[in-house]
C-alpha cells in the first residue's frame, strides 16, 4: 500500500506531498475496509442463498417421499378393499382384515370379535 501511495503521490506532484501522501492512505485503509465488508456481506448472502436452497431441496425431497408414501399406501388399501369384496367367508375376512391392520397400522397384534346375535327362548 506504501509503495502504490509513494508512486501516486509521484505522479501526481501535489505541493504538499506527505499530506497528499496521508490523505491517500486514509483513504486506501477506508476502501480497503469497506471492501472487506462488502465481501463479508456477499460472503454471508451466498451462505444464506446455500441454506434457503438446501431447505428447498430437503423439502422436495421430503414431499416426494411423502406423496410416493401416500400412493404406495392408496395402493395397499385399494388392493386391501378388492379383496374384501371377493371374499365370502367370515372368518377369512377378519382374518385378513386383522392381518392389514397389523401391517399398517404398525400394532403388533390385533384381534377383532363377531358379535352374533342368539335367538331368544
Amino acid at each position: 500500500a506504501l509503495s502504490e501511495g509513494l508512486t501516486e503521490t509521484v505522479l501526481q506532484a501535489p505541493p504538499d506531498s506527505v499530506d497528499y501522501l496521508g490523505k491517500w492512505l486514509l483513504n486506501y485503509v477506508k476502501l480497503k475496509r469497506e471492501g472487506k465488508a462488502k465481501a463479508k456481506e456477499i460472503a454471508m448472502a451466498e451462505k444464506s442463498m446455500k441454506m434457503i436452497n438446501m431447505q428447498a431441496i430437503s423439502a422436495a425431497k421430503v414431499q416426494m417421499a411423502m406423496t410416493k408414501s401416500k400412493k404406495a399406501v392408496q395402493e395397499k388399501l385399494k388392493a386391501f378393499n378388492a379383496f374384501l369384496e371377493e371374499v365370502n367367508h367370515t372368518q377369512l375376512y377378519f382374518d385378513r382384515l386383522c392381518q392389514h391392520l397389523s401391517e399398517n397400522l404398525v400394532i403388533p397384534n390385533v384381534y377383532l370379535g363377531e358379535k352374533v346375535e342368539r335367538p331368544k327362548g
